[in-house]
């Protein structure tokens, strides 16, 4: 899968540990290259570059859900429309979770 990530996203997807911590203020990238990293384990099964995952679901948390909506899932819609897979998915809006063949992601405060 081809697309422009982030250097945030470079770093976690290189990664061999089995937790990684993303610090940085407001606007630093964190959420976004966390929805890239997991659209391309979406579409490809690989979540890092040596790990490959291939059926599940990623979770992601935030405290409320109109700040979930507002961020990590808005994000992710964004890319996967930017990169023209948006017809490829089953998005559940009520649940909030999108599904590519045995992969999901759910979002959930």
């Amino acid at each position: 899968m081809n697309f422009e990530v982030t250097p945030v996203f470079e770093r976690n997807f290189t990664n061999d540990k089995k937790i990684v911590v993303n610090r940085g203020g407001t606007r630093s990238s964190k959420t976004y290259s966390c929805s890239q990293q997991l659209v391309h384990w979406l579409f490809t099964g690989y979540i890092t570059e040596t790990k490959q995952i291939k059926k599940g679901f990623a979770s992601v948390v935030r405290k409320t859900r109109p700040a979930l909506k507002a961020t990590a899932y808005r994000d992710t819609i964004e890319i996967i429309t930017k990169l023209g897979l948006i017809g490829n998915v089953k998005i559940n809006k009520s649940e909030l979770v999108v599904s590519y063949n045995d992969r999901s992601i759910e979002f959930f405060s």
